[in-house]
């Protein structure tokens, strides 16, 4: 199938977050040279492994293609010239009618009898985000070994994190290099390797500070990545979420209502907003652990909190990546769907407990059996 509708994917690549698109022909642009690229691909496919993969949601003529609709979709995007992403691609959707020979179609037969990339594939539609932190570990637990290069922050999510990651490393700056000028410059050259995960390049000072082997340092810094990503995301849902529940608690749909109806919208609501703020709590609990350590290091230059848990902390991805990216997709929701003026009034009262219920299950709230229970006067 061909999506011409996508004028610009360099658009999509260019502004695409980190949570939403996995972008595999950058990761071959920039790592293709390496040996590791090879030795544990994403994709034994070449092509799916320079495909651009995205969540999702589907446009109303997109819902036929699925014989039960998904909440969000997967789709994998070939582009017709790897070259000029301006004409366009073919894509797949993940799960969709005809799955398999729609696939084979796409990215030959060889694809659907490789048992490793269709697990790969079931793993990616299962999770809720592609945040590259929470994929690796969700492939890791599913017995899928993947190099290190392929997960990534994105180039748009880089640049909007600068000032944060500025912010965050500069503090560590004076003490590894045990200097306080040119603090800037030095910073951004640490915020540069850190992030590019690059551990033999330069960064002995900080590996050796740390007494860790090369290996672990490797493990360490990509933990590490992490939570600087996940720290940044916090940090910038946290207005999001507060600007969502404002509108959730006021909005009502249309037309008159049974007193029941509007009760029972009123208990999803209240459901709702304590589930979202029980999960910004745990998350910012979750964080306070990584400050903690990192603190440690910084005030009283005790580097064996910080190392400690940076090698422990790897399995608290599946959960932070579940829950930040839940709450995002929300939040994203919400904005596209309700806080544009000439949508409102398209509001009516079944999409509401259909999203109810979606959002419910993806924060796994027990919904209780009065969710789908409404009547219209």
């Amino acid at each position: 199938m061909y999506d011409h509708r996508i004028r610009n994917l360099e658009d999509l690549k260019a502004t695409g977050d980190s949570s939403r698109v996995l972008d595999l022909q950058s990761v071959w642009s920039h790592s293709g040279h390496l040996p590791e690229y090879y030795e544990q691909p994403l994709f034994e496919n070449k092509s799916l492994n320079r495909s651009l993969i995205l969540k999702h949601r589907l446009r109303a003529n997109e819902v036929d293609l699925f014989a039960s609709r998904p909440p969000v979709a997967t789709k994998i995007l070939l582009p017709l010239d790897s070259k000029d992403w301006k004409v366009g691609a073919r894509f797949v959707f993940i799960g969709q009618k005809d799955y398999k020979s729609v696939l084979a179609n796409t990215f030959g037969l060889n694809l659907i009898k490789s048992e490793r990339d269709m697990k790969v594939l079931d793993i990616l539609d299962s999770t809720p985000s592609l945040d590259p932190f929470l994929v690796r570990e969700v492939l890791i637990k599913g017995g899928v070994k993947v190099s290190s290069c392929y997960f990534s922050i994105s180039e748009s999510d880089l640049g909007r994190m600068n000032t944060f990651l500025n912010a965050e490393i500069s503090r560590l700056v004076s003490i590894i290099y045990n200097r306080t000028e040119d603090i800037d410059a030095y910073t951004d050259k640490l915020v540069t390797k850190i992030i590019s995960g690059r551990t033999d390049d330069g960064l002995d000072h900080l590996r050796l500070a740390l007494s860790l082997s090369h290996e672990d340092f490797k493990e360490g810094i990509f933990a590490w990545r992490g939570f600087l990503y996940y720290k940044w995301s916090q940090s910038n849902l946290s207005s999001q979420v507060s600007d969502l529940l404002d509108a959730l608690m006021a909005l009502m749909p249309r037309g008159a209502l049974k007193s029941e109806t509007v009760r029972t919208i009123v208990v999803n609501k209240i459901s709702l907003k304590k589930a979202i703020l029980n999960s910004m709590n745990e998350i910012k609990i979750t964080l306070k652990n990584y400050d903690d350590s990192y603190n440690a290091l910084i005030s009283k230059s005790d580097p064996l909190l910080f190392k400690n848990f940076l090698l422990s902390s790897p399995e608290l991805f599946i959960k932070l990546g579940l829950q930040l990216g839940m709450l995002n997709y929300i939040c994203n929701f919400w904005k596209f769907r309700f806080q544009s003026e000439n949508k409102k009034m398209l509001f009516e009262t079944e999409e509401f407990f259909d999203l109810m219920l979606e959002f419910q299950q993806g924060l796994s709230i027990d919904t209780g059996p009065a969710v789908a229970t409404w009547e219209r006067r």
